[in-house]
């Protein structure tokens, strides 16, 4: 069961069985559309692309990085979380975000326009 906790009105997690999730959700989380090229990013790096960047502190990230899959497909499916969620997979996974600088914006526009096939990946890739 996954249950929404706001601590000081500031900041949002998300807890199941009482464990931490995520520091944010739709409404909180920050983040950044980068522009990576090869050149910056190393000669073995993948093509220039378009990256998502959660701004989040290293201790958090590491955090995050502990959450199962199982509980990714369940904040993936969280109205609250889908959005945040979705775009931390991106950060943690690299994949390219050009989609997000060019058509899904927001997350209105995300949800109306490419969630049902963020979800369909997401779900694959998580379950391999």
């Amino acid at each position: 069961m996954i249950t929404s906790v706001c601590l000081f009105l500031v900041l949002c997690v998300v807890q199941t069985n009482g464990q931490t999730l995520l520091p944010f959700n739709n409404e909180t989380i920050q983040y950044e559309i980068i522009f990576a090229s090869r050149r910056e990013m190393g000669a073995n790096a993948k093509p220039s692309r378009y990256l998502i960047q959660v701004k989040l502190n290293d201790t958090l990230r590491e955090e995050i990085r502990k959450i199962k899959k199982q509980q990714w497909l369940a904040l993936l499916n969280d109205s609250h979380f889908d959005w945040a969620a979705n775009l931390m997979l991106y950060d943690m996974h690299q994949q390219d975000a050009i989609i997000y600088s060019v058509v899904a914006k927001d997350r209105s526009l995300w949800s109306e326009l490419v969630r049902k096939n963020h979800l369909a990946f997401w779900t694959g890739f998580l379950k391999n």
